[in-house]
């Protein structure tokens, strides 16, 4: 092969993986933000409920 064409699939090959590894760290960041919103979800409903504790869900600062 031409040394030249060798650069360019090296740099090919550099982009991808850093573009995969960009994409994978945005999955994670967002499967942990989707975790956090459940836990929120389930707090302000366990304090809307008849017989949960603390302030009613309107009352909670945002």
């Amino acid at each position: 092969m031409i040394p030249h064409v060798l650069y360019v699939l090296a740099a090919y090959t550099v982009v991808w993986l850093v573009l995969l590894a960009y994409l994978f760290t945005i999955a994670r960041r967002q499967a942990s933000i989707r975790r956090e919103l459940e836990e929120l979800q389930r707090t302000v409903a366990h304090r809307q409920s008849p017989g949960g504790s603390g302030p009613p869900a309107s009352r909670v600062r945002q």
